[in-house]
C-alpha cells in the first residue's frame, strides 16, 4: 500500500508539470489500476482498455518485425492519449490537443525508467 501511495504522489507531481495534460494513469501490463488522477471516467475500465491499446500496438509491431515496443500515439478531435509500457507497468496520458507531445513522451519514459 505505501508503494502505491509513493506512486500516486509522484503521479500528481508528473501531472501538474506536464503543461496540458488532463489525466494520467499507472496500471499493469494487464490492466489493473495502480495509481490516476483521472476524474470522471471508471479508472479500472480506463486501465483495462489501456492496456488493449498496448498489447494491440504491441501485436503488430511484432507481426511486422519492428522489434520490441515502446509506446503508442492515438490523436483525436480534442486530444491525444500515450501510452508507454514498461516492464510490468503501463502509463498513460491524456493530454489536450496542441500539447507537446514529445516532451509528455520523454516525460512519461522518464516517469516509468
Amino acid at each position: 500500500m505505501e508503494t502505491q501511495k509513493r506512486i500516486g504522489r509522484a503521479l500528481e507531481r508528473l501531472a501538474s508539470s506536464m503543461d496540458g495534460a488532463r489525466s494520467l494513469v499507472v496500471s499493469s501490463r494487464e490492466g489493473g489500476l495502480i495509481s490516476s488522477t483521472v476524474k470522471g471516467v471508471d479508472e479500472e475500465e480506463l486501465c483495462a482498455l489501456g492496456a488493449k491499446l498496448i498489447s494491440t500496438s504491441k501485436w503488430v509491431g511484432k507481426e511486422l518485425k519492428l522489434k520490441d515496443f515502446e509506446s503508442t500515439t492515438v490523436e483525436f478531435e480534442d486530444g491525444t492519449i500515450l501510452a508507454y509500457g514498461h516492464g510490468s507497468v503501463s502509463i498513460m496520458a491524456i493530454i489536450d490537443k496542441g500539447s507537446n507531445v514529445e516532451l509528455m513522451r520523454l516525460l512519461l519514459r522518464s516517469f516509468a525508467e
